[in-house]
């Protein structure tokens, strides 16, 4: 396991050995030509795992929601414009005063792709933490995400100003 920081340094999450990082073609293939590519993106080529991290603070919507509502929001948005898209759950969780929605997923592309995304949300920022997998059984893709999304381990507030500040 292998320990990365993410979100400039909110937090840091342990990833398998399996995972290397993508290639800028393979971020291309990924999120298409004319859209800004995460800096971090992973990827499990033998399993066709992919781990990726982004944020936005171009949605005044979001700004506005707790973090349950921007999960329901995600969802409901991806129900009307994904095929096949089925939410299998979104759940909340709480490390000290940091609290995250993890949202299960799954939907038919050209192959069945199973998600969990875990969406943080920082003032007027949205860090999404999204783990895809190809996979069609779930008993494959579920243990691996959920170590992932377990592992996450937020940086306390004084670091992450510390860190901006030097």
């Amino acid at each position: 396991m292998k320990q990365y920081v993410i979100w400039k340094g909110i937090a840091s999450v342990e990833i398998p050995d399996s995972f290397q990082a993508a290639t800028i073609g393979e971020k291309r293939k990924i999120f298409g030509n004319y859209r800004k590519l995460p800096d971090f993106v992973l990827l499990d080529r033998q399993h066709r795992i992919r781990i990726s991290c982004v944020d936005t603070d171009r949605i005044e919507n979001l700004k506005k929601m707790d973090i349950e509502q921007i999960a329901q929001f995600m969802s409901h948005i991806y129900k009307r414009t994904v095929p096949g898209y089925r939410c299998h759950g979104i759940y909340k969780r709480a490390d000290d005063d940091e609290v995250c929605a993890i949202l299960y997923t799954h939907y038919i592309l050209n192959d069945t792709l199973y998600t969990m995304s875990l969406i943080y949300k920082e003032q007027d920022t949205i860090h999404l933490l999204q783990c895809t997998c190809s996979n069609a059984d779930t008993v494959e893709w579920h243990p691996v995400f959920k170590n992932i999304v377990e592992s996450i381990c937020f940086n306390k507030k004084e670091k992450r100003h510390d860190k901006g500040t030097m």
